[in-house]
This record gives structure tokens, C-alpha cells and sequence, in this order.
């Protein structure tokens, strides 16, 4: 990057940090494929790596005021995306810990008391999932559940390969928001 490259970045940056929206534009824009191409050596998956390059231009924008011009911008961003990339892997483990966990409690009978929890919590699953229209449902549970691929549930439900990627996204993106605000509810 020569003199004057840093010059347009320090000064689109200072622009970003007053709120200027052409500003993000243009840092999105020049970043956007770098992101991507970093993340995909990480996280293999073109999904997460969606949701985490747009999560982190989300906080560059949030935390637009505190980006100080003469830091590495793209240093910055890299490590907001591998914080955040870090947080989804860790929640899929979690989600898998889980999985795991259910598919090992069918194998036995459970007490009275377990099998009355399971159901609880059967409703509580049930419930968040009900929000979904009835398409995404079925591909959040063909993809997480019964761990398709994408291809086998395009198969599956007739529907192309990318339309089996955005539904799985925009349910992620529900079941995140309303888990979110469950936990709030329940902190406060």
C-alpha cells in the first residue's frame, strides 16, 4: 500500500468514524472478499462465514467511533471476525454437545422425573421452532437434526442447493434473535 492509499484509507476512516454511510460502503466494499477468503480457511463453511463477515461489518459500524485511523484497519477487522468466528465454533460444539446428548438419551428409559424434563423441554424446542416458516423448519431440522447436507436436503425437498443455504441463514438468524431475547428476559 503506498502513500497515498493510506491516505484515502485514513481518511475514509475518519469519515466512517462520523457516520458516514458512503464511507462503509467503501471499506465494506474493499474488505468484504478479504474477510471472506480468510474466514473460508477457518471455518469451511460458506454460511458461518456469511454470518460472520456481515456480524463483524455490524460491529464495525457499532464501534465505528473508537477505530482509531492510524491502527491497521484490516488487522482490526481480522480480529473481529476471528473473535466472532471463535463464538459460532463454540457454539456449534455446544449445539453438537447437545445433539449428542439427545441422540444418547433415546438409547435408555429415562425416570419419570427425566422423561417429564425432556418433555419440558421437547415444548421449549418445539415452541422456538414454531416461529420458522414451515420450509425453513424443515430445513433446520434435516441440516442440524438429521445432519444432511446441503445437497441431500436440496434433494430431498426439491428446492436448489442456495435456497437449502439462505433458509438455513435466515433461520439461524431467528432462532438467534429469539433465544437472545429469552435470555434477556430471563436475566432482568
Amino acid at each position: 500500500m503506498n502513500a497515498n492509499d493510506l491516505g484515502t484509507l485514513n481518511h475514509t476512516i475518519s469519515l466512517l468514524k462520523e457516520g458516514d454511510l458512503d464511507a462503509f460502503r467503501v471499506l465494506y466494499d474493499r474488505y468484504f472478499e478479504v474477510l471472506t477468503r480468510r474466514l473460508q480457511t477457518f471455518l469451511h463453511d460458506d454460511i458461518l462465514v456469511q454470518e460472520v463477515v456481515q456480524d463483524t461489518f455490524v460491529q464495525v459500524w457499532l464501534k465505528r467511533e473508537t477505530i482509531d485511523p492510524a491502527k491497521d484497519f484490516l488487522a482490526w477487522i481480522s480480529t473481529i471476525a476471528k473473535r466472532k468466528s471463535i463464538d459460532i465454533l463454540r457454539r456449534q460444539v455446544k449445539l453438537t454437545l447437545a445433539m449428542d446428548e439427545l441422540k444418547a438419551e433415546e438409547s435408555y428409559e429415562p425416570s419419570a422425573e427425566q422423561a417429564l424434563i425432556q418433555r419440558e423441554e421437547h415444548e421449549k424446542l418445539s415452541r422456538l421452532l414454531d416461529v420458522l416458516p414451515e420450509q425453513q423448519r424443515q430445513v433446520l431440522m434435516l441440516a442440524k437434526l438429521h445432519e444432511l447436507s446441503y445437497q441431500e436436503i436440496a434433494d430431498k425437498m426439491n428446492i436448489s442447493k442456495n435456497t437449502v443455504k439462505n433458509h438455513l441463514v435466515k433461520a439461524m438468524k431467528v432462532l438467534k434473535y429469539r433465544t437472545t431475547i429469552f435470555f434477556i428476559f430471563f436475566l432482568f
